[in-house]
């Protein structure tokens, strides 16, 4: 097996405030950043666009896996108040996603030969 490059490093990119600070930051480390994206069928798949274009601007390579998932059905909640949000998790909250999307991201960031892989998480 080849060994990893410890420069490169892929990043879990939605495109959206998190996963974009989190690729920011790998760039700033000087690492040779590359961007993964999953496609699961989300709603608000506004976010794949947003990393698309943020990928360009500043050439960053892009993949994204197409992921088939009859995930359960999630109202995004409109309205919380603040307090509120602190204090509970939002109905949207998917349990387990982000294991599955780290565990697509390794099998992908080996293929990259990247050593790294970053997620930004809120």
């Amino acid at each position: 097996m080849q060994s990893l490059n410890p420069d490169v490093a892929a990043v879990l990119h939605s495109g959206g405030l998190d996963s974009t600070v989190c690729l920011l930051l790998a760039m700033e480390s000087g690492r040779q950043v590359r961007s993964i994206g999953i496609d699961y069928g989300q709603r608000h798949s506004i976010e794949l666009e947003h990393a698309e274009r943020q990928c360009s601007k500043h050439g960053i390579e892009r993949v994204v896996l197409q992921v088939k998932w009859h995930k359960p059905t999630r109202v995004i909640p409109t309205g919380r108040k603040p307090e509120e949000m602190r204090s509970s998790v939002s109905p949207s909250f998917l349990p387990g996603r982000n294991v599955i999307f780290l565990s697509l991201a390794l099998a992908e960031a080996i293929g990259m030969n990247a050593k790294e892989i970053w997620i930004g998480v809120n």
